[in-house]
């Protein structure tokens, strides 16, 4: 199945409190990028600003639409903060990335917390402000807000950056103490993915010059492959080879076209980094991130594991060596959890009790979290035999390592 509009162009959710630099960022990255960036107009109730039009900063309409269209299914995501809805609708999302542009999302706390439960594959980044005292300096300047007004988004501040500190939630966090700066690591994460303008066809895997090619295929081949069944990406075979290029010479290669797209700026100059530069802060920390589990589940896509054919996956699976009642369904978003309906009674009734324990057990745990199958169901106490179960488990989704 070809890829729609959207697959092909992974849109971006941008989540700050009111007053972190938002608008400010968003205007820039559009005014500089019109061809490649979209942005998503959302729906309000609110009344319009000094200044503000119509289907520019918003949609704005009347409570009943509002919820009238919320109720047909409209919407991504919506919620409600002081007194008003806001909302993103499909429509919106879908306008922009049959244009051929990436979708950038400005929403809220909760409106995050739905998209992650759409089928969007969104990338995600927060704005944050240097403190709270600046932030309501910058509240307070605007002078377009009541003093209620004021402190409700400052309370809803706190709650926002509580939430942004969750691992796994964003992609990259910002800090706007200096507006240049953020903006720089703004526009950087906007554009990191989009160095060749557009995405390449997955035929096999090039190596440069890997002296280790004979043990690689060992690790792109799983025994769960048969069970699993990822939404929005069919997983292919493919071969693996070295083009015999050497390291320094395909660097050069990058830095020159990462310059030709990017390094328009006077005084800017791509550069190569290494673990020689792991002494800088924020290269420390975007390199421990990439080398962390929460990172790497925390991109993958959302894929079910079944050890027998349903709905959305009928194809016939291998014999597992399992008993005939034995039956196990995992959905897995994001490295998380959300749906475990394991059993292994021959009883109707006890296998519905198994399922109904399970679940509670299992769901919202982090896949990479579990250190042991064979501990992690025993300790639920909710199947009568959970020995083969879990060695099975084991073997096709085994226990992760922190890479040293």
């Amino acid at each position: 199945m070809a890829p729609t509009a959207i697959e092909k162009n992974r849109p971006i959710v941008i989540c700050g409190p009111s007053g972190s630099g938002k608008s400010t960022l968003l205007k820039r990255l559009l005014a500089d990028c019109p061809d490649k960036f979209g942005f998503s107009i959302s729906h309000t109730t609110r009344n319009p600003r000094n200044g503000e039009e119509d289907g520019r900063e918003y949609y704005f309409t009347t409570r009943d639409k509002f919820e009238a269209l919320k109720n047909e299914g409209g919407f991504i995501e919506s919620a409600q903060f002081g007194g008003n809805y806001y909302g993103t609708s499909v429509q919106a999302v879908k306008n922009i990335a049959e244009k051929g542009r990436i979708c950038i999302l400005d929403i809220e706390m909760e409106g995050v917390k739905q998209v992650k439960n759409k089928d969007l594959n969104a990338r995600y980044l927060f704005l944050q402000p240097p403190s709270l005292e600046i932030l309501e300096q910058r509240l307070r300047g605007r002078q377009t807000d009541s003093e209620d007004a004021i402190q409700k988004r400052l309370k809803q501040a706190k709650v926002e950056l509580e939430f942004s500190k969750q691992p796994g939630v964003f992609d990259r966090i910002v800090v706007n103490d200096d507006l240049e700066k953020a903006w720089g690591e703004f526009r950087e994460f906007c554009s990191a993915y989009k160095l060749t303008k557009s995405r390449a066809l997955h035929h096999g895997t090039c190596l440069l010059s890997s002296p280790n090619l004979n043990v690689i295929p060992h690790y792109l081949h799983s025994p769960a492959k048969p069970f699993i069944k990822a939404r929005g990406v069919e997983s292919v075979s493919s071969p693996v080879g070295n083009i015999n290029i050497p390291n320094d010479d395909f660097m050069e290669v990058v830095k020159k076209n990462f310059a030709e797209i990017y390094d328009s700026e006077e005084g800017c100059e791509s550069q190569t980094v290494g673990e020689q530069q792991l002494d800088v802060l924020e290269l420390r920390k975007g390199y421990n991130e990439l080398r962390s589990l929460d990172w790497t589940f925390g991109q993958t896509p959302q894929f079910t594991f079944s050890s027998y054919p349903t709905e959305g996956d009928d194809r016939v699976r291998p014999a597992s060596g399992l008993s005939p009642s034995a039956r196990v369904f995992l959905k897995v978003r994001n490295g998380t959890i959300s749906e475990a309906s394991l059993s292994t009674s021959e009883s109707t009734q006890l296998a519905y009790q198994e399922i109904q324990r399970v679940s509670q057990a299992l769901e919202g745990r982090k896949l990479q979290g579990v250190d042991n199958w064979f501990d992690a169901l025993r300790t639920t106490g909710a199947l009568q035999d959970s020995s083969d179960l879990g060695a099975w488990l084991n073997k096709m989704l085994p226990p992760t390592t922190t890479p040293s």
